[in-house]
């Protein structure tokens, strides 16, 4: 991999990928399946998207809370 190329992670889907890749329709913020997604669709991904990793942060501080 390249200097120019960067490991980034989609803020729909949360999956790795390399940016920018040959020939790929990835973008900075979008892998290049979630970039194929009606634009109303990606939003949803990425609201629920953030939601998860706020709630997996607050779990894992209770966890550490209690131990």
């Amino acid at each position: 991999m390249s200097e120019a190329n960067q490991r980034r992670t989609c803020r729909a889907c949360g999956q790795s990928y390399d940016y920018p890749g040959h020939q790929s329709m990835a973008t900075r913020t979008y892998c290049e399946n979630c970039i194929e997604l009606p634009e109303p669709a990606r939003r949803n991904f990425e609201r629920m998207r953030r939601r998860l990793d706020r709630l997996e942060k607050s779990l894992a501080e209770l966890k550490s809370q209690q131990t």
